[in-house]
């Protein structure tokens, strides 16, 4: 999956007060859907944003500032072998 490409996993966290307010005043989802939303259960990560106090486009721009600091062999490349 997705052989030739480069990719960075990016973990984007919340707190889980931000995340039920912000489930709480959209009203389009039911209380606690995103805190049950746990995607990185694997462990692997390259960078982690915190969108807790950060916009959308703060979160960008520090991932765009990180990626030639990212370790190699990156998260996904682990992931295609089998684990760290």
């Amino acid at each position: 999956m997705l052989d030739g490409y480069d990719v960075t996993l990016v973990d984007v966290v919340c707190s889980p007060d931000e995340l039920e307010r912000r489930e709480s005043s959209r009203g389009d989802r039911p209380l606690g859907l995103s805190i049950s939303q746990g995607v990185y259960v694997h462990g692997e990560r390259d960078l982690t944003v915190d969108t807790t106090a950060s916009s959308p486009e703060k979160c960008a721009e520090t991932i765009v500032s990180r990626l030639d600091t990212v370790p190699r062999p990156k998260a996904f490349d682990r992931l295609r072998r089998g684990g760290s």
